[in-house]
């Protein structure tokens, strides 16, 4: 198991791509605790399959609409797991109103949730990280949103595009100390599995939809000696997407 004994947080972990890595992750030896805002049911179901395949997780409740309440979560973490060798900011928002509908306090909203939980909790995890001397993985759940724009996406892409820069900047900041810190970019992943007719998939080259496990066996790869010597990266997994879409006049 390429990842026994690591102490892991999965934030949103209730559903889709968060819970296919933290499956991903348990099965594979880690201990984790996820987070979940709203949907306890579904982070319970995550936590389920983990324990009925013997992994360990526990679910934490967590509001990141402050950073007192990220605080907050953090320390619960530590008080489950010791300490943490790997966190993968997955929880997000997302919203597909125009730029002229959107309110200073929508854009902020998502921003918090976007950009500034990730930034806040990495920034924990590392020094905690750097007390005890491990060298840890960050992994940011980016968007191909984030590389190319969208329309009635400013918000989401806004906060995806700057989460890549973060990224970015946290691994030239934190690879002294050996905390390497990659992104993942997504391209279409519905939440349910999409049939061969659905009309997003015409302009994705491989010809389907993403699935949450295509994300999560990419975020294994970079949590593991496997990807050893990246750092500072934001690997699309999208079927082609984002170069087919360059391809358009």
């Amino acid at each position: 198991m390429r990842l026994a004994g690591k102490k892991v947080i999965v934030t949103g972990a209730n559903r889709s791509i968060g819970k296919a890595i933290a499956l991903l992750f348990a099965k594979e030896g880690a201990e984790l605790v996820i987070s979940f805002r709203s949907d306890q049911k579904g982070a319970e179901e995550t936590i389920s399959s983990i324990k009925k395949a013997n992994g360990k997780a526990s679910a934490l409740h967590a509001d990141f609409s402050t950073h007192e309440k990220v605080g907050k979560f953090y320390n619960e973490c530590i008080h489950v797991l010791g300490h943490v060798d790997i966190l993968v900011n997955n929880a997000g928002g997302y919203n597909t109103l125009s730029f002229f509908e959107l309110t200073p306090n929508d854009f902020e909203q998502l921003l918090q949730v976007t950009l500034m939980t990730p930034f806040f909790l990495s920034q924990l995890v590392a020094k905690g990280m750097i007390e005890k001397q491990i060298k840890g993985n960050i992994i940011n759940i980016s968007s191909i949103s984030g590389i190319r724009p969208t329309m009635n996406r400013v918000a989401h892409a806004s906060g995806k595009a700057a989460l890549n820069m973060l990224t970015q900047t946290m691994a030239l900041e934190l690879a002294q100390y050996g905390i390497r810190v990659n992104a993942i970019a997504p391209g279409y992943t519905p939440y349910e599995e999409s049939s061969e007719f659905d009309p997003a998939i015409k302009n994705i080259p491989l010809g389907r939809a993403g699935l949450p496990t295509d994300q999560a066996s990419t975020a294994l790869f970079l949590a593991t000696e496997e990807s050893s010597w990246m750092t500072g990266q934001i690997l699309t997994v999208d079927g082609g997407h984002s170069i087919a879409l360059k391809m358009q006049p």
